[in-house]
């Protein structure tokens, strides 16, 4: 009995043995089947005993060869996740850009001031201390429409959470903080 597979040839003494081995192969296709659904789906486990299979006669063609036994594992099914792509390296002979021009500021040009991050906690003796300079600098009447503003009377009324804002809004009209 002879089977011949593209360039590679099966040889089977008999029709059983052919039969086994077509139920084999169509065993270990099920379970790799399977085992690529489980890795497509996420799942961890799946039944370790293949279904029987049955397979028509008039498939099977026989013809008197020798055999030659081989046993057969079955593996267990393998989930390959992809590899990560590597980086892309540039070649060395590869032409590199002009670097931009550097840009050069005056020297008489001011430098920026830092951005704060955070607002500053003032403290109700820094706040006393500006809004006594507004007051002396004739600002008496824009320091009491911003207590009003905070719905206090003098600057200790103030909560803890309002000194920011109104450390921020005295600086608004001329305070020092």
């Amino acid at each position: 009995m002879k089977l011949l597979l593209k360039e590679n040839a099966l040889q089977f003494e008999t029709k059983e043995e052919l039969i086994t081995a077509i139920k084999t192969a169509s065993q270990m296709l099920d379970f790799a089947s399977d085992a690529a659904k489980i890795c497509d789906s996420g799942e961890t486990a799946i039944s370790a005993q293949p279904e029987p299979v049955t397979v028509p006669k008039e498939l099977i063609q026989t013809t008197p060869a020798t055999v030659q036994e081989t046993p057969m594992q079955q593996a267990a099914p393998v989930c390959v996740q992809p590899e990560p792509v590597p980086a892309i390296h540039k070649p060395e002979n590869a032409q590199q850009a002009e670097p931009a021009p550097a840009i050069h500021k005056p020297e008489n040009a001011q430098q920026a001031a830092p951005v704060p991050t955070a607002a500053p906690a003032y403290t109700i003796e820094e706040i006393l201390k500006a809004a006594q300079g507004v007051a002396d600098a004739g600002g008496t009447e824009a320091l009491r429409g911003l207590l009003s503003e905070f719905g206090v009377i003098g600057v200790r009324d103030l909560s803890g959470d309002q000194l920011g804002a109104f450390a921020l809004r005295l600086r608004e009209i001329g305070g020092n903080i």
